[in-house]
């Protein structure tokens, strides 16, 4: 038999793991970015066929953080942080700018990834 302490310590136990396990999502800021704001500014600011020097300077208006040109790899990355935090995670929206031969954006991959804190 369950008495009336154990019976309100298991419920609490049971509240407190659920708020953990699917905390929603608390945007850190009153009008965070978000992907598809971010791909909407790419389309708009810097759409593909863009310079290097265009990009670089879209993120510079934008203070996105990011790398310099990679030739390498024919790309620039960039990652605005904390887009979102829950109790136990982290939100962070990472960009891939991939150029051509030429110099030219030939792609722009955003995602949000999401870590444990």
């Amino acid at each position: 038999m369950i008495t009336r302490k154990t019976g309100l310590i298991l419920l609490a136990s049971f509240l407190t793991l659920g708020a953990l396990w699917g905390a929603p999502r608390i945007r850190l800021h009153p009008n965070p970015m978000t992907v598809p704001e971010i791909q909407t500014l790419i389309a708009q600011e810097a759409p593909m066929g863009t310079s290097v020097a265009n990009v670089l300077h879209f993120l510079d208006a934008k203070k996105i953080e990011h790398s310099e040109y990679l030739a390498e790899t024919l790309s620039v990355n960039a990652v605005v942080r904390r887009t979102s935090v829950g109790i136990l995670i982290e939100g962070s929206i990472y960009i891939r700018f991939i150029f051509d031969g030429e110099g030219k954006l030939q792609t722009a991959e955003v995602e949000e990834v999401f870590t444990g804190l």
